[in-house]
């Protein structure tokens, strides 16, 4: 699955008393998360100009909470022409300090920045960046039916006033729709981290039907329990 980040250059025209209009120009990208298996020398990413006559520069790199980046990107700075795509490739530095017996998560950002100057006439120019996650995988949780069924693994807890949902498996899962009763209460966003939890503001209902986001940015199938 592939997503289409969208970048706006509002290009502004005083003639005869006409309103400004705004061109919109795509960057689609080959994945909508990054899964950097350990074993790997590298993991590519696939990005693509889709607008017709634009020209970007793609910013790339990575973050996380504590600051500490085992991954080096290349490149990490290059231009892309309209129609035209290339890819930058995450290696590897030193990731033996990241846990061997469950995910981590870091954060791969991807900038594309419209050059100024590119057009003629006044303009205002806006660069647009996206997220997405990229999860180390151990090699030992490298076992396609565990990760495929992680997400079926969660443990749903009624307390005062939420639902604790907690993971017992080493995966990150991340929940695309959530039902109680039959009722929408979450929707895309919600992650549940490997071996922890969260808490939603929930008290109501004995049934929850969730799904959840694979590796490769599709829905699984809707799985229940009572509760």
């Amino acid at each position: 699955m592939s997503i289409k980040l969208t970048s706006f250059i509002a290009c502004v025209f005083v003639i005869g008393g006409m309103a400004p209009f705004v061109s919109e120009a795509a960057i689609s990208m080959s994945g909508t998360r990054l899964i950097y298996n350990e074993d790997s020398k590298e993991t590519p990413l696939t990005i693509h100009n889709t607008d017709d006559g634009s020209i970007f520069l793609i910013r790339s790199w990575i973050d996380n909470t504590n600051g500490k980046i085992p991954f080096t990107i290349t490149p990490p700075l290059f231009r892309i022409d309209s129609g035209q795509e290339n890819s930058i490739r995450v290696s590897k530095a030193d990731t033996s300090t990241l846990s061997k017996g469950k995910e981590t998560l870091f954060w791969l950002n991807v900038m594309a920045i419209p050059p100024q100057g590119g057009q003629k006439g006044d303009k205002l120019q806006f660069t647009l960046n996206n997220k997405i996650k990229l999860i180390f995988r151990p090699s030992s949780l490298n076992n396609k039916q565990s990760v495929q069924t992680a997400y079926t693994k969660l443990k749903f807890t009624k307390r005062t006033s939420s639902i604790r949902i907690d993971n017992p498996t080493p995966y990150y899962v991340n929940i695309f729709q959530m039902k109680i009763d039959n009722v929408l209460v979450k929707e895309k966003g919600l992650t549940i981290p490997p071996l922890g939890g969260v808490e939603i503001d929930q008290t109501a209902g004995s049934k929850v039907t969730w799904s959840a986001i694979n590796d490769f940015g599709g829905i699984t199938k809707e799985t229940s329990v009572n509760i």
